[in-house]
């Protein structure tokens, strides 16, 4: 692990707001900004911006081998960027064994800036893979999260009840972050149990989402990570734009009302249970 002492500086961020964007994709961020404006800054640019801006810390998630190896000679510009290793569900193919095989090379010989695996887990929404296969790929993925003992990052949609009855022959081994979470409460509690937190992202703030509200509310900050899944999913006052890591100032704001907490009070616990379950400690 690389050295973290300078990486929480209290000073630094004396009077303003501090967050880890535990989800985004900044290839995508820069590739969508450039489609719309071709003298948009660099990526490494954006960043610094982003970083100076308050967040503090963020997380470059993987979709296929290519992305994490494109995180990894990223991050090694920063110091405040760690990056995942996985393969989204939807993003599975023919030569997905022999991607497995080089993933174990990577972890074999892991730098200090991979601190997880993901995003992996169940897509039936899509079905652009074979259930069979994305099972397959899954638990390649937990075993390979239990015995390097890193996070798992969770991509779940229309398989919530299969893939917590997955995640649940494996409780006490396994730990993490639900990514996107927008299930019940009590399908959040299940998860808790079981050692993940919830991501909550700028979907909480569209106006029909009453049900990830009452999830917040009801099982409080100390279930939650912060994310954004830039450029996807901007919070509601950006709706139809690009969406970048300075949502999760909107979105910290936003939670900290539902729940009845001052915003400062609520920066700070994300912040440390963040930092804790992705090993940052």
């Amino acid at each position: 692990m690389k050295d973290l002492s300078n990486k929480f500086d209290s000073n630094r961020f004396k009077n303003k707001a501090f967050f880890i964007d535990t989800h985004l994709h900044p290839f995508l961020i820069h590739d969508f900004l450039k489609k719309r404006d071709k003298k948009v800054k660099n990526l490494n640019d954006l960043i610094f911006d982003w970083n100076r801006e308050g967040i503090s810390e963020m997380i470059f998630i993987s979709t296929s081998l290519k992305c994490a190896s494109r995180y990894s000679d990223l991050c090694k510009n920063f110091s405040f960027t760690y990056y995942t290793i996985g393969i989204h569900p939807c993003e599975i193919e023919d030569t997905w064994r022999e991607e497995i095989a080089n993933f174990e090379k990577i972890l074999e010989n892991k730098d200090s800036f991979l601190i997880g695996v993901g995003e992996v887990g169940l897509d039936l929404y899509h079905e652009t893979v074979p259930l069979k296969i994305q099972k397959e790929v899954f638990l390649y993925f937990i075993d390979l999260a239990i015995r390097y003992k890193l996070p798992l990052i969770i991509h779940m949609r229309n398989a919530t009840d299969l893939l917590y009855q997955m995640l649940y022959e494996f409780k006490g081994l396994v730990h993490g972050i639900v990514h996107c979470y927008h299930e019940s409460v009590d399908y959040g509690r299940k998860f808790l149990d079981l050692g993940f937190f919830l991501g909550i992202g700028g979907i909480i703030t569209y106006p029909k989402n009453h049900e990830l509200r009452d999830v917040v509310k009801k099982l409080g900050i100390n279930a939650l990570v912060f994310e954004t899944d830039a450029p996807f999913l901007p919070v509601q006052s950006q709706r139809g734009s690009i969406n970048t890591p300075l949502a999760l100032f909107e979105i910290g704001n936003f939670i900290a009302e539902i729940i009845s907490l001052p915003p400062e009070e609520v920066y700070q616990i994300v912040y440390h249970q963040s930092r804790k379950i992705l090993g940052l400690n």
